[in-house]
């Protein structure tokens, strides 16, 4: 009996390792022209069936763990669900504490009395309050729908009646941080850690446009308040240090943040009039690269050719052709579905 005991209970490690193996096989086979297709469906299957799994997934790097024919694997929801991303919260601190010094430092300004040496400051600070507000309002309103969607739904009547429609919409691709198949994948943001398909792109561009007006706003008020108009005094006669610090440190998160918004918007804006989003960018980007390689691998071969003596007059290289660094959109139908989605960025 303990013989067969414990013959019985090898038999059973040695099943549970062979579908671990069987699933390992699914998600990691190598895509060729034939197996793009099930190399894209198995992780789909995957995520459409399980809803959670234990850290110690063998996708998150420690122990795996079967049960039954299923892989369990994590499939993220939504921006909000935990655990956040540090670029998340990174986000959340600097668009947070900029926007709290900013709207300190004006009251404060806006509280003083209206005299011939705070006249200039008052009038900047209501010209910055009249753009920031109604910058500030619509981004929170994107971004708490960008976060709370998820993106494997689609929206029937879009945001706020914007529909998104083409080509580039319709295809879908798989993304393997939150681990779904996501209708017209543009990328995976790690700054609200959640995909950026069809459903809620719409959100993220306003976001972009919202984001830059924001700090664009801020950054300029308080070099103008701070090296221009100067801080007015109060009653006793003392600079108001405090506005100063305010802006200082206002001015010190929004500038940087200046500079990313205004790349991220001109980014969009560049792939809006190239008709492709930002997954069919990368692709295209790696195959001009790929390109490049081998033109030089050749031109080197050639050079080679030529240098090496011989009987007769030497070789001529031969021209190369090589295609458009874009390509046609139908180069990518078939192309990885896992290749770096998971590691692309809103830039």
């Amino acid at each position: 009996m303990p013989f067969t005991a414990a013959a019985a209970s090898g038999t059973q490690r040695s099943l549970s390792s062979s579908r671990l193996h069987l699933r390992d096989s699914v998600v990691t086979l190598p895509t060729s022209s034939t197996s793009s297709t099930t190399t894209t469906a198995a992780p789909s299957i995957a995520s459409r069936s399980l809803s959670a799994s234990p850290p110690d997934s063998p996708l998150s790097g420690g122990a795996p763990e079967v049960i039954g024919d299923k892989l369990l694997g994590h499939v993220r929801t939504n921006g909000f669900e935990r655990p956040f991303g540090r670029d998340q919260v990174i986000s959340w601190l600097g668009h947070g504490i900029s926007a709290v010094c900013f709207y300190v430092a004006a009251i404060w300004l806006m509280v003083l009395d209206d005299t011939p040496r705070t006249h200039s400051i008052r009038s900047l600070t209501s010209v910055a309050l009249f753009i920031h507000i109604p910058a500030l309002v619509l981004l929170l309103m994107a971004w708490i729908s960008c976060e709370r969607i998820d993106p494997e739904e689609s929206l029937p009547n879009g945001w706020f009646g914007i529909k998104l429609g083409g080509k580039r919409w319709m295809k879908a691709r798989y993304c393997a941080v939150c681990r779904k198949t996501v209708p017209g994948l543009d990328h995976h943001c790690t700054w609200l850690q959640t995909c950026i398909g069809v459903s809620n792109y719409a959100q993220f561009f306003t976001i972009a446009c919202a984001g830059t007006v924001q700090f664009i706003c801020q950054a300029l008020y308080a070099s103008f308040s701070l090296l221009w108009l100067h801080i007015p005094v109060d009653a006793a006669g003392q600079q108001l240090t405090e506005v100063k610090i305010l802006l200082l440190v206002c001015l010190f998160i929004s500038v940087p943040c200046t500079i990313t918004y205004f790349v991220l918007l001109g980014f969009h804006t560049l792939l809006f009039f190239l008709g492709y989003g930002t997954y069919d960018w990368m692709l295209r980007r790696r195959k001009r690269q790929r390109e490049l390689a081998k033109a030089k691998s050749n031109a080197a071969k050639s050079n080679g050719a030529e240098t090496t003596p011989g009987d007769g007059a030497a070789s001529m290289p031969s021209p190369q052709s090589h295609s458009s660094s874009f390509g046609s959109p139908s180069d990518f139908t078939g192309a990885d579905p896992s290749i770096a989605i998971g590691q692309m960025t809103s830039l």
